[in-house]
C-alpha cells in the first residue's frame, strides 16, 4: 500500500508554509545523488524536482531530454561509454538545475514568511520592482545555453 509522505498530508491540511520549508530543506542533498542508475535515467521532477513556484519544471524536463539525446548521440553503444556520456549529462545539467531550484526556493521562502515586519518588506519591496523585473530575469534564465 502507498502511503503519502507526511509533507504531502500537511499540504492536504492547510500547512503550505510549513511543508513548503519542509520541502526546501529535505531537497538540498539532491545535487549530489545521481540521476541514472545502470541504463535507467531519472529526468524531470523525478530526478531534480524543483518547487512549483518558480514554474519551471517542465521546462528543466524537456531541457534534460534533449541534452541527453545530444549526450547519447555523441556516445558510442559499448556500455562503458554510457555511463561515461550519462555521468557527462549529469554534470552538464547539474549548474543549471542547482540556479533553478535555488531561486524557487528563495521564492519559496519569501512567500512563506509569516512574520509582519518581514512581510510587509517583501511586499513594499516587490511594489517597488519595475513591472518587467521577474519576466526579464526568467527570459534570462531561458535564453541562457542547457
Amino acid at each position: 500500500m502507498l502511503r503519502a509522505p507526511r509533507q504531502t498530508l500537511a499540504l492536504t491540511r492547510g500547512k503550505l508554509a510549513h511543508s513548503l520549508s519542509l520541502v526546501v530543506q529535505l531537497d538540498l542533498e539532491a545535487e549530489k545523488r545521481p540521476m541514472y542508475n545502470g541504463r535507467v535515467v531519472l529526468v524531470g521532477d523525478s530526478g531534480h524536482a524543483v518547487l512549483p513556484t518558480a514554474g519551471t519544471g517542465a521546462t528543466l524536463a524537456m531541457e534534460s531530454a534533449a541534452v541527453l539525446a545530444e549526450e547519447l548521440c555523441r556516445s558510442t553503444p559499448s556500455y562503458r561509454d554510457i555511463q561515461h556520456t550519462l555521468l557527462m549529462w549529469q554534470m552538464r545539467r547539474g549548474p543549471r538545475i542547482a540556479r533553478v531550484r535555488e531561486e524557487g526556493n528563495l521564492l519559496a521562502t519569501a512567500i512563506t514568511w509569516t512574520n509582519p515586519l518581514a512581510v510587509f518588506y517583501r511586499n513594499y519591496m516587490a511594489a517597488s520592482l519595475p513591472g518587467n523585473y521577474f519576466s526579464d530575469s526568467m527570459m534570462k534564465l531561458l535564453y541562457d545555453p542547457i
